[in-house]
């Protein structure tokens, strides 16, 4: 079994939805039968079973365990609180999103003070401020009167609350009614802290730069701040098929490194030191942008590629994929139940696995070779888009409820905006950073595209013909998902064994 690092990463991901889809009990009958059967097959004919899926058993095994194990050791102490209002303490560690109704906030929680005394701890938390006005900071210290609410729960989990908190480590909402909130002290920020308010600083420069839409479809995709964008705007993408381009992903990182790159090359910096400034910069730029399931896809990704290129060696995709999954439920197992997990690992395995065999096939059906490079470039830009919705399309069906082929087409030019507006828009912050006057030239460059993309959505998006409803269980993407890696597995195991055939004489 090549790429067995790959098929571990994925039975340990099977293993952990499974756990949570079904519960770990029948994760654990159904791995004990197809392990029993396994060793049987492989005492009886071992050429017929390979010993790596017995290991791949044991990941599922280790995958369902694994989720059980970080539960109890996650043990919430504001959940004790449940369906009481108590005095808490709270450090704030991202600005206030504003909603229809209050604004959410996350911090840390740190002590709740009851009649019987003071309990001190420290919890992540989630608070809904239902107040008019919020000016909060990163850093600050704030005291509530609030009641602890537990998340709801479905079988489904695109309606589980709970399951989404539980990605942000947070198992409780602080319901704060107005005027419950005092102001405390300004404390000291962290890491990260500081480079929240970096970036919405440099998202607030834009606004001034660019008109609203504009900036606030540049501040998410460069610097992940989404909080700009408007209902109208979100939903036209969605409709449109583009709803990645505004998720920090590859792109993004391998634009930041193109232009590094070619700074140093423009100043004769030694590659290798180009190399490890690439590393530094992706390091920061991550964490900058929030720490985006895609985004820490995509910079992992990186790191493995170039750390390959600087020791002579060629990185497999499939296997630095299955390294960057392995580091992030590593961390939270219940990142894997992130829609954006799901999405941006699900369309980079369905284009790695399946991109260039759609490609192939396409330019066989047409008689179409390399030379021919419009027919070639428009065929391989349809695969990407084809082999990305084979694995992401019923996910997408489960939490939003319908698929929009649109994004057939939407998706065979609207990427090929996106390498210069990156570049431009990089440069339209470094400008206003380094010297304003430069900004303004750089934004007649980026403002056309911009406007261009949120009218092409837009136009679209009124097309309802190209929408389909639908509805798909949970479970079924579970068992879906696992089709398509088999399907893969038969595909390969088939044109590799074509390969080793000996010639004919």
């Amino acid at each position: 079994m090549k790429r067995k690092l790959f098929w571990w990463v994925s039975s340990l991901l099977m293993g952990i939805y499974a756990s949570v889809i079904f519960n770990l009990e029948t994760v654990l009958i159904i791995s004990f039968l197809f392990l029993v059967l396994t060793v049987i097959l492989l005492y009886i004919k071992p050429a017929f079973i390979n010993a790596g899926l017995i290991f791949c058993c044991a990941c599922v095994l280790v995958g369902g365990f694994y989720v059980e194990y970080i539960e109890m050791k996650d043990i919430s102490t504001l959940s004790d609180f449940s369906g009481k209002t108590v005095e808490i303490s709270v450090h704030v560690c991202d600005y206030p999103q504003k909603g229809k109704k209050y604004f959410t906030l996350y911090g840390i929680a740190e002590s709740v003070k009851t009649e019987k005394g003071t309990y001190y701890f420290a919890e992540n938390a989630m608070l809904r401020l239902y107040d008019k006005e919020c000016s909060l900071e990163p850093g600050d210290n704030i005291t509530v009167k609030a009641k602890v609410l537990l998340p709801r729960t479905s079988e489904k989990i695109s309606d589980d609350y709970s399951l989404y908190l539980k990605t942000k480590k947070i198992y409780t909402i602080l319901s704060v009614s107005g005027g419950n909130c005092t102001f405390v002290s300004k404390g000291e920020r962290s890491f990260f802290e500081t480079l929240s308010v970096i970036r919405r600083n440099m998202s607030l420069r834009l606004y001034e730069i660019l008109p609203k839409d504009e900036a606030a479809l540049l501040s998410a995709m460069l610097l992940g701040d989404k909080t700009g964008l408007d209902d109208e705007i979100t939903e036209s993408f969605s409709k449109s098929g583009i709803s990645h381009i505004v998720a920090v992903s590859g792109l993004h990182v391998n634009t930041i490194c193109a232009m590094l790159y070619s700074f140093a090359s423009l100043f004769g910096v030694n590659k290798k030191l180009a190399y490890f400034l690439a590393v530094i910069l992706i390091l920061i730029y991550v964490p900058f942008t929030g720490m985006a399931v895609s985004a820490v896809r995509a910079g992992i990704v990186a790191v493995l590629f170039i750390t390959a290129s600087v020791i002579l060696r060629r990185a497999d995709p499939l296997t630095s994929l299955a390294i960057a999954a392995l580091i992030i439920i590593s961390h939270n197992p219940f990142w894997a139940f992130s829609v954006s997990f799901m999405l941006s690992f699900g369309a980079t395995l369905g284009i790695l696995l399946f991109c260039e065999k759609i490609t192939n096939f396409l330019c066989r059906i047409f008689n179409v070779t390399k030379s021919n490079k419009i027919l070639y470039l428009l065929f391989s830009a349809f695969s990407i888009t084809a082999s990305a919705q084979i694995i992401t399309m019923p996910v997408i069906i489960c939490y939003f409820g319908s698929f929009t082929l649109w994004s057939f087409i939407t998706n065979l030019f609207i990427p090929s905006l996106l390498l210069p507006l990156f570049t431009g828009g990089i440069l339209l912050i470094l400008a206003d950073i380094i010297f304003a006057p430069l900004a303004k030239p750089i934004m007649l460059f980026v403002y056309p595209i911009l406007k261009a993309i949120i009218k092409i959505s837009a136009w679209f998006a009124e097309k309802e013909t190209g929408i389909i409803k639908a509805q798909m269980e949970t479970k079924t993407i579970l068992l879906y998902i696992a089709l398509m890696l088999l399907v893969y597995l038969f595909l390969y195991t088939d044109e590799r064994s074509e390969k080793l055939k000996p010639d004919d004489e």
